[in-house]
């Protein structure tokens, strides 16, 4: 993304200098942060894998000069909400986005509880969690 300086303070002085991002290890949630260590946004991502974690924060802080937390954890446990809580009190968060996510298939009858429990977790539980959180 190629925005002018003028636009890239703006963003930075709307959002401050911290961004949250949940399913930061692929998909949407890379892509954003990517977007945002662009825009120069210390970023704290959060995905289940901590060596994925570990290289998109080594990649991002030294491609956009940024600084890059890694918080490692599912958030469809309580534990992982309150970890991502504690490694952002004392950050200016400005921008929270909640990429982290996942989907089943097939006939509900013959899912796993379980997982349809764990899907809600994630999809819903989560993001209502740290967005009040955040707000």
């Amino acid at each position: 993304m190629k925005l002018s300086n003028k636009n890239i303070h703006r963003i930075q002085n709307k959002y401050g200098k911290w961004a949250v991002i949940t399913g930061a290890s692929s998909g949407i949630g890379l892509a954003l942060a990517e977007s945002l260590a662009e825009l120069g946004l210390n970023l704290i991502i959060n995905s289940r894998n901590q060596q994925i974690l570990e290289k998109i924060a080594d990649n991002l802080s030294s491609k956009y000069d940024v600084q890059v937390l890694v918080c490692a954890g599912d958030v469809s446990t309580n534990e992982s909400i309150e970890k991502i809580i504690n490694a952002t009190k004392n950050k200016d968060i400005g921008l929270f986005i909640p990429s982290a996510g996942f989907g089943t298939s097939g006939n509900f009858i013959n899912s796993s509880l379980q997982e349809e429990i764990n899907m809600l977790r994630v999809n819903v539980e989560a993001v209502l969690s740290l967005t009040h959180y955040f707000s």
